[in-house]
């Protein structure tokens, strides 16, 4: 099958109004797990270069960067174009009176568009190093993929713009700060445009009482049969 677009979803605008949000791509995911190893000891003792001294080294430099990110955040940058670095698993020990051989740590990491993949995974190989005797497995092994045009050259798009300001709504286009199954289209060369016309509903992604009001629901639907039948045309 000739397949020249696929249309996937996105989010309701932050603000609560009309706009409708537009992913036109995805941050890249490298979830992976750090272990560094040393000789256990007592825990009256004060090792040098301890299990903990190493994981700490790599640890550091992560949160450094974290902090950089947070700043742009903070600045006004969007999520989609912002690093996101999170520790969420930390594993090791046996018992709390031994320095223990190995410990772990998880982290969520999602890159930034103008981040290379292969840079960041080589930049926590050579902390790794410097730290010594400390691993990087990537729990999830991605490759980034190229964002669809969101300019004339695109025809799909430009049905799609050009009807949504026919009806009066305005396109925002974001990069998706999570992910979504268009990013195994994109890979495959096909674009891949996630919109979901949500008027006036709550931000409220997967929280407690996530809700859309019948109203939105119908003129979602209205907006959305008029962008499919332009697609059509294309």
């Amino acid at each position: 099958m000739n397949v020249g677009l696929e249309l996937d979803e996105s989010m309701p605008p932050a603000d609560q109004g009309d706009d409708i949000v537009v992913f036109y791509g995805e941050r890249t995911s490298i979830p992976f797990k750090l272990t560094a190893r040393a000789a256990p000891c007592h825990g009256a003792l004060l090792p040098a270069n301890s299990v903990g001294d190493k994981l700490h080294y790599v640890m550091k430099k992560l949160f450094e960067m974290r902090t950089e990110e947070r700043k742009k955040l903070e600045s006004g940058l969007p999520l989609g174009l912002v690093t996101s670095i999170n520790l969420t698993v930390l594993e090791g020990g046996v018992q709390v009176n031994v320095v223990p051989e190995s410990l772990s740590a998880k982290f969520d990491v999602r890159l930034a568009p103008e981040v290379n993949l292969k840079d960041f995974q080589n930049k926590v190989l050579s902390w790794c190093e410097e730290a010594g005797d400390v691993t990087m497995e990537v729990l999830q092994q991605k490759v980034q993929v190229p964002n669809t045009r969101i300019d004339d050259s695109n025809p799909f798009w430009v049905a799609i713009r050009d009807t949504a300001e026919k009806e009066g709504y305005k396109l925002t286009p974001v990069i998706c700060p999570g992910a979504t199954d268009a990013q195994y289209l994109r890979r495959a060369g096909v674009p891949a445009l996630g919109l979901s016309p949500l008027p006036h509903t709550p931000l409220l992604l997967h929280s407690h009482d996530e809700r859309l009001h019948v109203d939105s629901l119908v003129k979602g639907v209205e907006v959305f049969e008029k962008l499919v039948r332009a697609l059509g045309d294309v």
